[in-house]
């Protein structure tokens, strides 16, 4: 059980961080349950407001309701060779980031 909103927020980031290192999706989705599960019962036991209904763009950079957001999962080549997977965020909702989730990297 998380002690502070701080500590919540931290380990929504380490999701975000262990998607773009190739962590596979379905792991990255447990830790997000489980962040939403402590921010409700946060709010229910009236700890702190939590702001956990939203997520970065990583194609234009906006922050965007959880229902705006959708991931892309693309394979991470390396030499000719898969070694993970990279998965970006975008606005569903917006062409050009549907668009360009297609060519993003985060190894450009």
């Amino acid at each position: 059980m998380a002690k502070t909103l701080e500590d919540v927020k931290r380990v929504r980031e380490i999701a975000s961080e262990l998607e773009q290192l190739g962590v596979p999706r379905k792991t990255t989705d447990k830790i997000r349950r489980w962040v939403k599960g402590e921010a409700k019962r946060m709010r229910d036991e009236g700890d702190e407001k939590l702001p956990f209904d939203t997520w970065k763009c990583h194609i234009c950079g906006e922050e965007r309701p959880d229902d705006k957001i959708s991931v892309l999962s693309k394979p991470l080549v390396i030499n000719g060779q898969p070694c993970g997977q990279q998965n970006i965020r975008y606005c569903n909702d917006r062409p050009a980031c549907v668009e360009g989730a297609e060519t993003f990297s985060f190894f450009k």
